[in-house]
C-alpha cells in the first residue's frame, strides 16, 4: 500500500490483460465512487487527489469487447 498526502495528486497504474477480447474501457474506485482511466496498451492509468493523508483501498474494474468485466487492486 501507498500512504498519500492530501491535496497531492496521486499517480494510479494498473496492469492490464486478457486472453480473448480486447479490453475497451477501465475505472478505478475510491471509498465507492467511479472515476475514469486512461487506456494504453496493457496499461490503465489516471491521477486522484485524495482529501485526507492516508491509506486507502483502491481498486479497478476493466469492460473487455465481449461484455465481461474483471476487478483488481492497484499497483
Amino acid at each position: 500500500p501507498q500512504i498519500v498526502t492530501a491535496g497531492v495528486p496521486a499517480a494510479l497504474s494498473f496492469s492490464v490483460s486478457n486472453t480473448g477480447s480486447s479490453i475497451t474501457s477501465c475505472s478505478f474506485y475510491v471509498n465507492g465512487s467511479r472515476y475514469g482511466l486512461n487506456l494504453s496498451g496493457n496499461t490503465a492509468s489516471g491521477s486522484y487527489t485524495f482529501p485526507v493523508s492516508g491509506s486507502y483501498t483502491v481498486y479497478a474494474d476493466c469492460l473487455d469487447a465481449s461484455g465481461v468485466t474483471g476487478t483488481g487492486p492497484s499497483n
